[in-house]
């Protein structure tokens, strides 16, 4: 396995994580939804193409909880971002990336 876990303490951010950051992305033409299930195919496609059929796996079974637990950045109609939660265990995130042309 080559994938890398980080553990991240969110009782301390700085205060620039906590301004909401979806004003900025809507001016870049981006959009955070959260996946249905009927949006797995092109999700999953996505992952597994930019980043590992593990991570595709992990992300499509947090589309399978209530609510679904996977959200997606989206541009242009094209998948270009996701982040998991609650999906390897509860209250763990990820697995979560950005298409490396829209870092």
């Amino acid at each position: 396995m080559t994938d890398k876990d980080m553990i991240v303490n969110l009782y301390d951010l700085p205060e620039a994580a906590e301004a909401d950051p979806r004003p900025a992305l809507a001016a870049l033409g981006i959009s955070i939804k959260r996946a249905l299930p009927c949006d797995k195919s092109e999700i999953r496609a996505f992952i597994e193409r930019e980043f590992s059929v593990g991570w595709a796996d992990e992300a499509e079974r947090a589309i399978y909880n209530c609510p679904p637990a996977l959200l997606i950045a989206v541009k242009n109609e094209k998948v270009v971002g996701f982040c998991a939660y609650d999906s390897a265990a509860l209250g763990y995130v990820g697995p979560r990336g950005v298409a490396p042309n829209e870092r």
